[in-house]
């Protein structure tokens, strides 16, 4: 996925445009995800984006946490990918 494509993913405020960007990631990998991590994020996602409008006070920003896994592991797998070309 390009740099781009997740910015965008990163990017989104609402569930109808996280479903859409997720979908379109889906489609650029032929299907082939972990369909369990998958529902768990986006469950994870709208719950914190849930907590996030009606006020729920967490220790760390609503979505702060999906976020920062997703970007974590879409950064190690591209420094995984630039050792395997070395």
């Amino acid at each position: 996925m390009s740099k781009g494509r997740f910015t965008r993913l990163s990017a989104v405020k609402t569930p109808d445009e996280l479903l859409r960007q997720l979908r379109r990631a889906v489609r650029l990998l032929n299907g082939s995800v972990n369909l369990d991590s998958l529902a768990d994020g986006i469950f994870r996602w709208c719950q914190e984006s849930d907590d996030l409008l009606n006020h729920h006070r967490r220790q760390q920003r609503p979505t702060e946490f999906i976020r920062i896994r997703w970007a974590l592991e879409y950064y190690q797998a591209g420094d995984a990918d630039n050792e395997q070309n070395q």
